[in-house]
């Protein structure tokens, strides 16, 4: 049926507001916020991005929100406004929240009657208000938050208090202030010195003590000295300087200035003069300070101070004590009598002089007493040999004797008058076979002293001479030799040393009337030297020098060796060489076979081609000399013909190969590609891959190589393009290309399916043109091994 009727969509306009109230204030105050927008709607807003806040519009769509005391920025965002509708709002009004100024205080210590300095810091540009206690004052720190004060001059310590700091800007700021620094006044100190002035002997010390009504007060001065030495420029509490005058017998003053310093502040300085008195020194004026027993002293004292009188001390050691005593004069004259003739004696006098109340600095003179000295002389050998040092020494028994001498010689040369405290010269037979003799006589003195004189007698032996010179000696190695040894006195002996030996052993010192020895000189050319001197009588002649050449016996050399020998016909099909090492040239060779010469045989070396025991004598054609029989055995092997290989099955953890030599009489050995021979038949570990088989024997008869494959798969791939490994496949299956190899991700999904044949380049990590992840993948393979068909399955790593 037909029907009629309406309905009506009411539109209510979206409700409005806006944010208002963005402005700078001081930290610490409030601020308004002003909200403007559809009447009797609630608007939503947010402080500082955080929870939603509410406030109601009036009638008049009006509101306002007063801040906390805010201390940072702070920023009202509008976020929404719920009348009849709802809508999202955009806008806000940020307070900027200026911090505070801030400003301190700082003074520093003066002097008396100066200026101080007080320093503010703080905010740049602001203004400090500060008081000294009496009147208020302002200061506005620089750009840098810096400014100082120059006080008027003060005699009292002073104290500064900040009141406030104001910024300069819009708005103004301010923060009272409380501290204070007070400028220290400290007083100017006052030094005393005790004594003010005085007087004082040369080499005295001036001894002045300083002192002030002020604690921990320092003092330094410094110095004018007339005539005198030893004052300086110092500091310290007492002023104790040696001071001496610098010209004998004429006197000298020092001003010190002294300045007294407490708490940085400096007083007023005071002078002190010290005089110097100058000392009188004593000159001692004598002949001789060595006097023999019995003299008497002439000493003559002198000082370079008019009027100056002297006094002196004696102590003495060994003079009779009642004739040497102390006493006042200006000479010395006392009798030096010992009291033990055989001991020197001596006094020391120690004058002191006197002048305008000072003592002079004592002096000493020692004066010494020689008694007459009394000698021994013994000679350290009374009988010695032409051409050795006649050596005699002297002795006393007083210390200090000089000593001189005179001699008388008969048949001997080389004798001379001297001096000193010993002889030592060396004597010579005028005869070359008869003997003489010196007599010294010797005297003693000290100091002008002398003594009773003595003698003493060398005796002079002569020395034996060889007849003539010998020739030089040659001999083969382990040769004997025997020189014969004489000379120019029967009865002579002959002793030898062995002066040097190069590459000869057996050579030896010893004595006789022949050297006879057997030298031996192992490999090359040897020389022995020997020194040979004659003796007679403990005398010993001039040496010579006997040389004797030690020629090497030939060193032929051979080794033991193998005939290759054909098993089936005896037939000799490798000989082997016998080679004695040495040249043809210089050299003549004897080869024998079981000790019957091969006439046939000169050379260095022989073929030999039968079974048996050889040997070699080899003679030097230039010294002559043979070489000892050298022996070689010289045997034969039966060589191998073939070997057969067993390699373990494909896959194995452990590939194995055995080899496996059917016949031959040598010692084998067996090499895997280019490794090591090894006695063993076994190698154990190898890799995947075609490798190579040597057996070879230790005679050299025998040579076989075989080509041998392992079967094995890599346990992983690194697929990087580095040109190491990034390719996968099964290795050893090149020669099967009917062999089928597939390839499966974890999830048993078929990845690639590859030939093993020679040629293939492997899995390459791809699928459809993609890189498959780091993973293990697994592969089966289909191949035949020892004519039986097989399957393997194992998983590999695929690395990137």
């Amino acid at each position: 049926n037909p029907q009629t009727g309406s309905a009506t969509v009411t539109v209510t306009s979206l409700p409005t507001a806006t944010i208002s109230g963005t402005a700078t204030i001081c930290s610490g105050n409030t601020s308004v916020i002003t909200f403007a927008g559809t009447a009797g709607a609630t608007v939503n807003y947010t402080i500082n991005a955080g929870v939603n806040q509410a406030v109601l519009l009036d009638a008049s769509g009006n509101a306002t929100v007063t801040t906390a005391a805010l201390t940072a920025d702070a920023t009202y965002a509008l976020v929404s406004v719920v009348g009849a509708c709802t809508a999202t709002l955009n806008g806000s009004a940020v307070v900027t929240v200026l911090p505070l100024p801030t400003a301190t205080i700082s003074a520093n210590t003066i002097c008396t009657a100066t200026t101080g300095t007080v320093t503010f810091t703080g905010t740049p540009n602001a203004v400090v208000t500060y008081t000294d206690g009496a009147t208020t004052q302002t200061i506005t720190l620089n750009a840098s938050g810096n400014a100082t004060y120059t006080t008027p001059v003060l005699t009292a310590n002073t104290t500064y208090t900040l009141v406030s700091v104001a910024t300069t800007g819009t708005p103004v700021c301010t923060q009272l202030q409380s501290t204070s620094a007070t400028v220290i006044v400290n007083p100017l100190p006052v030094v005393t010195a005790t004594p003010g002035s005085a007087t004082i002997c040369s080499a005295t010390n001036s001894n002045i003590l300083l002192s002030s009504s002020i604690s921990g007060t320092t003092y330094s001065w410094t110095v004018v000295a007339t005539g005198v030495s030893g004052a300086s420029n110092a500091s310290g509490d007492i002023i104790n300087q040696s001071l001496t005058t610098t010209t004998p017998g004429i006197d000298g003053s020092v001003v010190y200035t002294i300045t007294p310093s407490a708490n940085g502040c400096t007083g007023l300085p005071i002078t002190v003069q010290i005089n110097v008195t100058s000392r009188p020194e004593v000159i001692i004026a004598s002949p001789s300070t060595s006097y023999c027993a019995g003299s008497t002293t002439n000493i003559t004292l002198t000082s370079t101070v008019p009027g100056t009188t002297f006094a002196w001390s004696a102590i003495s050691s060994n003079l009779n004590p009642t004739l040497v005593t102390s006493g006042t004069s200006a000479t010395i004259a006392q009798t030096l009598e010992l009291i033990n003739d055989l001991d020197v004696g001596f006094v020391t006098y120690t004058v002191t002089p006197f002048a305008n109340g000072c003592s002079g600095t004592p002096k000493e003179i020692t004066i010494y007493v020689n008694p007459t000295p009394i000698m021994t002389a013994e000679a350290v050998a009374p009988a010695i040999c032409s051409g050795d040092s006649a050596v005699i020494n002297f002795n006393s028994n007083i210390s200090g004797v000089t000593y001189t001498w005179t001699f008388s010689a008969t048949g001997v040369t080389g004798a001379s008058n001297g001096n000193g405290t010993s002889i030592n010269q060396v004597l010579t037979s005028a005869d070359v076979t008869t003997g003489g003799f010196v007599v010294y006589t010797i005297t003693p003195s000290l100091n002008g002293c002398i003594g009773l004189p003595v003698t003493v007698q060398i005796d002079v032996k002569p020395r034996p001479e060889f007849f003539a010179a010998i020739p030089t000696t040659t001999i083969c190695s382990g040769e004997s030799i025997n020189i014969g040894l004489s000379a120019s006195i029967a009865g002579t002996d002959f002793e030898w040393t062995v002066f040097s030996s190069d590459n000869v052993t057996g050579a030896e010192a010893g004595s006789g009337n022949a050297i006879i020895q057997t030298l031996q000189a192992p490999s090359v050319q040897g020389t022995v030297v020997y020194s040979v001197v004659p003796v007679l009588n403990g005398c010993y002649g001039s040496p010579i020098i006997v040389t004797v050449i030690v020629n090497p016996l030939p060193q032929p050399m051979l080794e033991d060796g193998t005939l290759c020998i054909i098993e089936a016909t005896g037939e000799v099909y490798q000989t082997y060489m016998l080679n004695t090492g040495l040249s043809a040239a210089g050299n003549s060779f004897s080869w024998y076979l079981d000790g019957v010469l091969i006439g046939s045989a000169t050379e260095p070396s022989l073929v030999a081609n039968q079974v048996g025991l050889y040997s070699v004598i080899v003679t030097n054609t230039v010294t002559t000399c043979k070489s000892e029989e050298v022996f070689a055995t010289v045997d034969f092997v039966y060589p191998a013909n073939s070997f057969t290989t067993v390699v373990t099955d494909a896959f194995s953890n452990n590939a194995t190969i055995t080899v496996t030599v059917p016949d031959g009489t040598g010692t084998l050995l067996y090499q895997l590609d280019e490794g090591a021979l090894q006695e063993s038949n076994v190698f154990e570990g190898v890799s995947a891959g075609p490798h190579t088989i040597t057996v070879v024997d230790s005679e050299g008869c025998t040579y076989l190589v075989q080509d041998v494959l392992v079967i094995d798969y890599p346990k992983f791939f690194t697929p990087n393009g580095d040109g190491y490994n990034d390719t996968w496949n099964i290795i050893g299956l090149q020669d099967q290309e009917n062999a089928k190899l597939f390839i499966f991700d974890r999830y048993g999904k078929l990845i690639k399916q590859i030939s093993t044949a020679s040629g293939s380049d492997g899995w390459d990590g791809l699928y459809n043109g993609q890189q498959l992840p780091s993973t293990d993948y697994w592969f089966t393979v289909d191949y035949i091994e020892n004519g039986a068909n097989k399957q393997f399955k194992a998983h590999f790593s695929l690395k990137r």
